[in-house]
């Protein structure tokens, strides 16, 4: 007690008292792991879960919704991760997760989630994909197989998220802020704990070597989806008022 008085907020970083308060003592970590752990540990249970997924907010037919998608190959490796968003709180509604899907189950798996968070006469979900790699197949199931109505479209006018050197640090460093700024809401345990394990590897935000950033991934498109729907509308409502005018 003589310490953790002595200590204050370094106490946890010294002296870690479980599997989430260590990582607290990383280094070259991404984000205010202070924080984060505090954000981790207000955190309540889910209001419904399974192996595979976590809902912490109950649909609403009058909010809209947005799915980020990181796509993993299904071999007990990385995480297929969809983190749902409420559009205009900016909380994170839904969390679905796997390691054994591959990427047409996932796709199938997404369109059932998209249902959960959808009602007749209600906007369906904006779906982003991360369209690297295994995402193309997503992809190609979603728009082709599926005609799902709702896919989100890249600044190339191409369905799904495109990852690449440019646009990489711009979602990492948008979800950085939006977390420590708390403009958005993480519900996920899992997505907060990969927080704990971002570190800074000569200039690329990643996982610490043996983690994961799967949920980080896919939390971060869907910040990038609210932050362009949003502005989509209000360029709408400004439309509007003109007209009115």
């Amino acid at each position: 007690r003589a310490k953790q008085e002595d200590l204050g907020e370094l106490y946890p970083q010294e002296y870690p008292e479980d599997d989430v308060t260590c990582f607290l003592a990383s280094g070259g970590a991404a984000m205010d792991l202070v924080k984060v752990k505090r954000l981790h540990d207000a955190t309540e249970d889910p209001i419904e879960q399974t192996d595979w997924l976590e809902i912490y907010k109950p649909y609403d037919r009058e909010r809209r919704y947005v799915i980020g998608c990181d796509v993993a190959e299904g071999v007990r490796k990385d995480y297929s991760v969809a983190s749902v968003f409420d559009l205009k709180s900016r909380e994170q509604v839904a969390l679905m997760r796997s390691n054994t899907w591959k990427p047409i189950e996932f796709a199938r798996q997404i369109e059932k989630l998209a249902e959960m968070f959808w009602a007749g006469g209600r906007p369906w979900p904006v779906i982003a994909v991360e369209r690297n790699n295994h995402g193309h197949a997503v992809l190609q199931h979603l728009e082709d197989t599926a005609g799902y109505p709702n896919l989100y479209e890249h600044s190339d006018s191409k369905v799904g998220w495109r990852t690449d050197s440019v646009t990489r640090p711009i979602m990492i460093n948008a979800f950085i802020d939006s977390v420590e700024n708390e403009t958005v809401k993480l519900n996920s345990r899992d997505t907060l704990e990969e927080c704990l394990t971002l570190v800074d590897n000569k200039g690329k935000i990643e996982a610490e070597e043996g983690n994961h950033d799967d949920c980080v991934m896919a939390t971060a498109i869907a910040i990038q989806c609210i932050i362009q729907e949003s502005a989509s509308l209000l360029d709408d409502i400004d439309l509007r008022q003109a007209i009115l005018l």
